[in-house]
């Protein structure tokens, strides 16, 4: 099974808080009348994270993947889950990186028994579809 992605960038793992697109409704109310009223407002996505973890084998990789997922901010692309289901229209709001730590031995992942550091981003995105 191939990799996670968020764009074509690869990751070894990625948590996900998903937030689909869902159908909104509001309540409406008045004073000194009984029942209620819906309004459908529309289908939109809300904000969500994605945890993405990678090793690397150096700052300079470290900093070329940083650099690429900011590149994405305000643009359309797409994520790979671990599952290996790809969601189109989602739109990387926020890039920052959660926690940068060294790696003593390393066996798999990406960057193999080379890794010297193992990196986890924060990815703060929208859903842009509609259902």
């Amino acid at each position: 099974m191939a990799n996670p992605l968020i764009g074509a960038e690869e990751f070894v793992e990625i948590d996900r808080e998903h937030a689909p697109v869902q159908k909104e409704m509001r309540e409406i109310t008045r004073p000194n009348v009984d029942g209620i009223g819906l309004q459908d407002t529309g289908a939109r996505g809300h904000r969500f994270d994605l945890l993405a973890t990678r090793d690397f084998t150096n700052e300079a990789a470290f900093i070329a993947t940083q650099d690429a997922l900011r590149n994405l901010l305000g643009a359309l692309t797409s994520w790979k889950s671990n599952g290996g289901t790809t969601y189109p229209g989602l739109a990387i709001l926020r890039v920052e990186t959660l926690e940068k730590q060294r790696i003593l031995t390393a066996v798999g992942g990406l960057a193999g028994t080379a890794a010297t550091w193992m990196v986890t981003f924060r990815v703060r995105c929208i859903d842009t579809r509609t259902p």
